[in-house]
Formats: C-alpha cells, sequence, structure tokens
C-alpha cells in the first residue's frame, strides 16, 4: 500500500500543540512530517484488516517492521524537539525525574535520561479514536535495544482509572479498521525483539497468548503517569515468551494534535 497519499493528506491538517514555550519553527517543520508518517504507519496498521494475518502473514513478516517504523519516528521526533528546545522540565516523583521502570522475565529495567522517556498523544485518522504512545529507551542513537513502547487506544478520551486490555478489540467497519486497545514491545540488552500485539485469529498457525495490560493515574495537558505489564513474544516460529510485570511510568507529553 502507498502511503504518500496518506501522508500528504495529514500533512494539510496537521496542528501540533507542544507543551513548552517558544517552539522552533524549523523543528515545528520536521516534527509536523515525522508525526504524519506516524500516522500514516497507524492508518496502514488498521486498512490491512488490523492484525488479520492469513497462514502465510506470520509475525515475523509483518508485525516487527510496524513496530519497528513507529519506534524510529518517535524517535527521530523527540530528537528533533530535544536540539533546539530543553521539553517539559523534570518530573517531582520520588526519583525527581519523569521514568519507565519495569521488571522482564524478572531483571529491573528504567529508563529516566530527559529525552528517551516520553509520551504522544493523538487523536486518529478516520476514527477520531484517542491514542497514547509511550515510550522509553536506554540509549539516545539506538532503538533497537534496551527499549520499551506501548500504545493505549481508545474511543473516548483516555481516562484515568480505567483499565485498558489488549484482549478488548475496538471495530470500525466503516473504515475497515480495527485495533486493541492496548499493545507493545520490549527489545532486550541483546536486541531480541519481543512483541505483544496479535489478537487471536483462528488462521493463525500458532495459539496466541499476547497479553498486555494499561492503567493511567494522572492525566495533565503536560505529563501522564500509570502502570502497564505485558506477556510478549519473538516472531514465529520461534515464540520465545517474555513477561513485563511492575510497570510504570511517569513521562512528559512530548507533543499532541
Amino acid at each position: 500500500m502507498n502511503a504518500e497519499p496518506k501522508v500528504r493528506k495529514y500533512l494539510s491538517n496537521c496542528n501540533l500543540k507542544f507543551p513548552t514555550v517558544a517552539p522552533a519553527p524549523p523543528v515545528c517543520a520536521v516534527t509536523h512530517w515525522f508525526r504524519a508518517v506516524t500516522h500514516s504507519v497507524l492508518i496502514l496498521w488498521g486498512k490491512n484488516a488490523q492484525f488479520g494475518y492469513t497462514q502465510r502473514e506470520s509475525k515475523m513478516s509483518s508485525y516487527p517492521f510496524r513496530f519497528f517504523v513507529i519506534l524510529f519516528c518517535l524517535g527521530l521526533f523527540a530528537g528533533a524537539c530535544g536540539k533546539s528546545d530543553e521539553g517539559p522540565g523534570e518530573g517531582k516523583d520520588g526519583s525527581g525525574q519523569y521514568f519507565i521502570r519495569y521488571k522482564a522475565n524478572g531483571i529491573n529495567h528504567e529508563y529516566t535520561a530527559g529525552k528517551l522517556v516520553y509520551a504522544i498523544r493523538l487523536t486518529l485518522p478516520d476514527t477520531d479514536a484517542k491514542q497514547f504512545l509511550i515510550q522509553g529507551r536506554m540509549h539516545e542513537n539506538d532503538q533497537q535495544r534496551d527499549a520499551v513502547f506501548f500504545g493505549v487506544t481508545d474511543v473516548l478520551p483516555i481516562k484515568v482509572g480505567t483499565v485498558y486490555r489488549l484482549s478488548e478489540r475496538l471495530e470500525w467497519p466503516e473504515h475497515n479498521q480495527s485495533i486493541s486497545r492496548v499493545f507493545g514491545s520490549h527489545y532486550s540488552t541483546s536486541g531480541e525483539k519481543y512483541f505483544a500485539q496479535l489478537y487471536p485469529q483462528l488462521s493463525l498457525p500458532f495459539e496466541v497468548k499476547d497479553e498486555a495490560v494499561a492503567q493511567f493515574s494522572q492525566i495533565t495537558d503536560k505529563t501522564v503517569k500509570g502502570t502497564f505489564s505485558m506477556r510478549a513474544y519473538t516472531t514465529y516460529p520461534d515464540l520465545k515468551e517474555l513477561v513485563v510485570t511492575d510497570g510504570e511510568f511517569y513521562v512528559p507529553i512530548l507533543a499532541s494534535n
């Protein structure tokens, strides 16, 4: 599918709002472009009968690519903003800064560097669904290891206290789109990639056990805070399992539309 028409359509209506002061015009142009690409990927995600794979379409071919493109766009987007603007100040929780921390198969992970933990708040094209994309990573110039990413979507504005689950499905038949309320991924220190994304399909040649849960305890114009967990797998046919527990986050909203 050619994404260019969707990118151009979104660019013409793009209206990003940053939670910081005095944004630099050149960076706005860059961030508009990356936001458009991110939206385009999400559109493509839904247009192909969201995760409705046939036996010829496995996790190996489709699903890492989608996450890689989104992570790449978000990382470059964050970098572009960071070069001209210090962004929101550090948080004031117990650690004195923004964070994403969790256990992956019992091993502690924590990301706290200023520009490397953040959320983006979106209203998606066509469906007007509301979405938060949240990412944390260890290395500024390497998104292929030591990273976590998850998204939360709903038809209504995302609320504090609501438990969102991958097993809950949103459907828009008129737009040929559907998506789970939560999806996520974890990239290990060695670069092994685990995904919690698939919804059970009879056509798949393996049992789908993916799980993901997220809950927000605070949502403001500038920050979001909450908890998350997931059961994620490497691509078919290996399907190595990774369980994320005790996940919590407090991150700045880098941008919204």
